[in-house]
């Protein structure tokens, strides 16, 4: 992304869930850390927001916490 402000850093915990925000980065992040989650299966996301608005989400990848 060339123009965000910032990017939405989401998960839920089963396919069908709601989605919960955990951040929202700075502009140009590259990574972030999600912590305090327990074990078990998620389901993580990011969005690039702006001014203008979120576009559209990333895919959707699982990962497991043991």
């Amino acid at each position: 992304s060339s123009d965000e402000t910032g990017f939405k850093v989401q998960y839920k915990t089963s396919a069908k869930g709601t989605w919960t925000t955990s951040t929202t980065t700075a502009a140009n992040a590259t990574s972030y850390t999600v912590s305090g989650l327990t074990a078990g299966k998620y389901w993580f996301r990011v969005i690039a927001t702006s001014g203008n608005g979120d576009a559209m989400s990333s895919s959707e990848v699982q990962a497991e916490i043991q």
